[in-house]
């Protein structure tokens, strides 16, 4: 292939500078050709090339033909060299998944730290309401609003920065919070949460990002998900452990000073996480809607724009708000009728090790599959009816009958929320194409924890103007608010949005 000949698919790859010049060899194309991020992509992009020109082919499967010349038989050598560090590379890609896994973890756990255990963390301060603890975890919703377009920006960067950043922040906030705890002085306490809450962004923004910097589209949804639902593990861990490890106020410092030193140490090991800039793959039919580089307003201004991304937007933030709405408040919501805080946590844990077993079954079965309309919609409507099953549930006193459809309940609203999360992460980088994936992301989980703190906040006003002190009028409120997602994803499957934009962004001929 002559280098003034233009290929069909062009290949553009950030990669290391030393192996700049055997791509450009292999490629025969202009200089700002590089390696790709592992040897199937590079190989399924050959292959793609050999059958679309099939008297140029790069692959050659069977032995060099002796007649071959020794220019031809160098560039096989040097070939086949590449994939193989290719592949070796390739390797480096499941680090990242790990530091992402751990970041998404802690934090989720630090953010939730305090609503296991708001009635003895209002004793230890010395408050006569639960409202000033909540806000301990209310200022998560509005720390990542504000956060997020700093991570977007710094994200830009690379993973690297992106984790080494919210790394940062998790472990000084964390530090901050133990110092405040140990003196009993709740603004030192609320300066580190808001400290941990910047963190998250950081922490839920990557994995849509590094799985389309790394991985094929048959694998990111299960990759997707993967690293984001590390998060409600980590929110599972903290109301497990918390309520057994506090029992009384005086076992606050000694918590959260470990929950500090375990920070630290997993935060850490985020200096190990590879480092490589965005991948593109651009074919002749996506090439002319690919705008590189769009500024964050551009990417904001076509997102909003396009109806498929609000419905997927919109559905997306109230189930996330209420997930976590419910999450936070378990113990509050059961401990009135009679529940200890052992099995509040209990009805948490539920809710988040059963959705994430869903998930894990489901991921891979919609990565191979593609499908999403059936899912999406029997995940939407599973949730809707399982938080009105439970807003008459917690309305009556604690009995072993009502406490085993309570763990029904939470497990079922757990499994169908956790299973469209990273399906509807993906989604939406498929219908806002080619805008960056990390942009759909951050606004997609910007709205979803604001729309958190917001429920959570009415929720706990709705609660205190009740005649009966319960949280029933409050998960009704939350009931009414859960109409919207369903006709949502019914507007987004009659759009044909995705099967469009999957094509454009993945490079497909149709």
């Amino acid at each position: 292939m002559s280098s003034g000949s233009r290929s069909p698919l062009k290949l553009i790859y950030a990669a290391d500078d030393e192996l700049d010049d055997e791509t450009d060899k292999l490629l025969g194309n202009d200089s700002d050709h590089t390696l790709a991020p592992s040897a199937s992509t590079v190989l399924r992009d050959v292959q793609h090339i050999a059958k679309m020109m099939p008297g140029a082919g790069l692959l050659h499967s069977s032995a060099v033909d002796p007649h071959e010349s020794a220019a031809q038989h160098e560039h096989s050598v040097a070939e086949a060299d590449l994939l193989q560090r290719g592949a070796t590379r390739g390797k480096r890609r499941w680090v990242g998944v790990i530091l992402i896994i751990l970041l998404n973890l802690v934090s989720s756990f630090g953010t939730i730290a305090f609503a296991p255990m708001a009635s003895i963390a209002r004793d230890h301060f010395g408050f006569s309401t639960l409202t000033a603890i909540n806000w301990l975890t209310l200022s998560s919703g509005f720390m990542y609003f504000l956060a997020s377009p700093v991570s977007i920006l710094v994200t830009r960067f690379g993973a690297k920065q992106a984790l080494l950043a919210g790394s940062a922040l998790l472990i000084i906030g964390s530090w901050l919070r133990f110092v405040g705890v140990h003196r009993q002085s709740y603004p030192m306490v609320l300066a580190g949460s808001l400290l941990v809450s910047a963190s998250q962004p950081f922490a839920l923004n990557l994995p849509v990002y590094y799985s389309d910097l790394w991985f094929d589209a048959e694998e990111r949804v299960a990759t997707t998900g993967l690293m984001t639902l590390a998060s409600p593990l980590g929110q599972a861990v903290a109301s497990l452990v918390i309520p057994l490890a506090v029992e009384k106020p005086s076992d606050m410092p000694l918590t959260m000073l470990v929950i500090s030193i375990v920070t630290t140490v997993l935060c850490s090991f985020s200096i190990l996480m590879p480092f490589r800039k965005k991948v593109h793959v651009i074919s002749d039919l996506s090439e002319a809607h690919v705008n590189a580089k769009q500024s964050v307003y551009q990417g904001c201004v076509q997102l909003l724009s396009t109806k498929a991304f609000l419905y997927i937007l919109v559905q997306f933030s109230i189930l996330v708000a209420a997930f976590n709405a419910v999450a936070t408040l378990s113990e509050q919501m059961t401990n009135p009728l009679g529940y200890t805080a052992v099995q509040a946590g209990m009805l948490t844990a539920a809710m988040v090790i059963l959705g994430l077993i869903a998930s894990a079954i489901g991921s891979p079965i919609l990565d191979k599959s593609r499908a999403w309309k059936l899912p999406t919609l029997m995940c939407v409507s599973t949730a809707t009816v399982s938080y009105f099953l439970l807003a008459g549930l917690l309305t009556s006193s604690f009995s072993s009958l009502r406490y085993s459809v309570a763990i029904a309940l939470y497990a079922l609203i757990g499994a169908s929320s956790l299973i469209i999360l990273p399906l509807a992460l993906e989604l939406a980088a498929d219908v806002s194409y080619p805008v960056d994936t990390e942009l759909p992301a951050t606004i997609m989980w910007m709205l979803g924890q604001l729309l958190g703190a917001c429920f959570i906040l009415s929720m706990d006003k709705l609660k205190n103007i009740s005649s009966d002190g319960t949280y029933g009028g409050a998960l009704l409120f939350l009931v009414v608010v859960l109409c919207l997602p369903l006709p949502m994803a019914v507007l987004l499957a009659r759009s044909g949005q995705v099967e469009k934009g999957r094509a454009l962004r993945n490079g497909e001929d149709g």
